[in-house]
């Protein structure tokens, strides 16, 4: 009995501590509460530099504990805002599930979101990127080997003010392609199944990233999204 209870304290301590591997699966919860975020406009490809910034540590809106704003101004239209983090430098895992809670309270104003995971490896770049295109209506996927994005069949709606979306991404990478294998928008799972190839690139080391993007809109208005529960897992 007391080896038991230690086991489960070791458990409770490794999950407090945001990351929890079992079986060879790691999760990573709270992202959105971790430090090391790292932010740029610039790099999200959208048309101007806007300002940006990230607020943790919030207790409204909220889901559970604390939630982290978004925060996204400027004056050219269609500029973005990209918030990662570096997640760890594992080079072998194949599947990966991005899992989380996001809040507008002017949905208005954003031209769409992007939620991401993405895997370098030596020699090549895997993107599991996924975009809610209010603009172009659909739900996007990203093809990394050919620079564009791919429309799903399915409808991308703009989300209500004030109301919490979760959202929830399965990718896998199979035989060295990027596979967008369902997502799942407030309990609605849809299967995708689409193949892409890789990027290639020059590093020669290993790494995981957690990606959450703002996209402004044509009128480029200052908004804010809120975020909440950000989880990752692979295996």
């Amino acid at each position: 009995m007391i080896r038991f209870r230690q086991v489960l304290l070791l458990l409770s301590m490794m999950a407090g501590f945001g990351a929890l591997s079992l079986s060879a699966q790691t999760t990573f919860i709270n992202i959105d509460q971790m430090t090391g975020w790292k932010a740029c406009s610039l790099c999200a490809n959208g048309r101007g530099d806007a300002p940006l910034s990230m607020t943790q540590g919030l207790t409204s809106p909220v889901l559970e504990g604390r939630s982290t704003k978004f925060f996204i101004g400027g004056t050219v239209p269609y500029s973005d805002a990209l918030f990662y983090r570096k997640m760890s430098t594992n080079g072998t895992a194949n599947h990966f599930i991005y899992d989380a809670y996001y809040y507008f309270k002017d949905p208005m104003a954003s031209a769409g979101m992007e939620f991401s995971a993405a895997q370098h490896r030596p020699g090549v770049w895997y993107r599991f990127d996924w975009q809610c295109a209010y603009t172009m209506k659909y739900w996007r996927t990203w093809d990394n080997a050919g620079s564009k994005w791919v429309n799903t069949t399915v409808p991308c709606v703009r989300p209500q003010a004030y109301k919490w979306q979760h959202v929830v991404f399965e990718g896998q990478r199979i035989s060295g392609k990027t596979v967008f294998v369902s997502f799942t928008v407030n309990c609605v799972k849809h299967y995708v199944n689409k193949t892409f190839g890789p990027k290639p690139v020059t590093t020669t080391t290993s790494w995981v990233t957690f990606h959450f993007q703002l996209n402004g809109g044509s009128t480029q208005k200052d908004f804010s999204v809120w975020g909440d529960k950000f989880k990752l897992k692979y295996w």
